[in-house]
């Protein structure tokens, strides 16, 4: 805030006082981007789960996603209403995308894992069932004996079961897809904060006004 004052003449008097407002970010960094990129790296860390414990890994993700929207809803109801996007709104469309791809990559292991039909019915552990039971040929039929030769000839072509590479592969490209768009937007972010603070107002009228007589 700068204060000037007019030269006048008597009974006259008067002052120039200009206010440049600046956005505050401690309260956004503590309430929205800290919590949120949080609930992103729990959503993350659902990949170094088991990659056949389906049932766990999807509910944590799930939550993470319900968390960020219920958060997104709450933010959104604070702000100002525009007709274009603000970098709050891209912020948190990308962390619910990142979350949509995390549980859509869990399906698809799960749907590449194929579970045998023999399995130990007294497991010792809840995650025994997901494990796979080596059997016998003779309790196949023909054609799940082809299907089981071919994912064998298809693991020997990639080091590893496929759900275990799909998993392996997904969380990598997820990975490095968040890392790309988080640098990018706190470039932009710091960028815009920068120019702001180096803006100068232009000189509306004469600092020195005179008063009429």
């Amino acid at each position: 805030m700068t204060t000037k004052r007019y030269k006048t003449s008597e009974p006259y008097s008067g002052l120039e006082t200009r206010i440049q407002m600046r956005h505050l970010f401690t309260t956004q960094m503590v309430t929205i981007f800290i919590p949120t990129t949080l609930i992103n790296v729990i959503s993350f860390a659902t990949f170094s789960f088991k990659w056949f414990d389906f049932q766990n890994r999807i509910m944590v993700s799930l939550t993470a996603l319900l968390v960020l929207s219920t958060l997104f809803s709450q933010v959104s109801s604070n702000l100002p209403q525009t007709s274009y996007f603000k970098l709050v709104d891209i912020w948190f469309f990308s962390s619910i995308l990142f979350a949509f791809l995390t549980i859509m990559t869990h399906t698809v292991v799960e749907y590449n894992h194929h579970y045998n039909s023999n399995v130990d019915p007294n497991p010792k552990s809840s995650l025994s069932s997901f494990v796979p039971v080596k059997v016998t040929p003779v309790d196949f039929c023909k054609d799940e004996m082809k299907n089981r030769l071919k994912n064998e000839k298809l693991n020997i072509r990639l080091g590893k079961p496929l759900p275990e590479f799909l998993n392996r592969v997904g969380s990598t490209l997820i990975l490095t897809a968040y890392m790309i768009s988080f640098i990018v937007f706190w470039v932009v972010a710091f960028s815009q904060k920068i120019m702001e603070d180096a803006k100068i107002f232009p000189e509306e009228y004469n600092s020195v006004t005179r008063y009429p007589e």
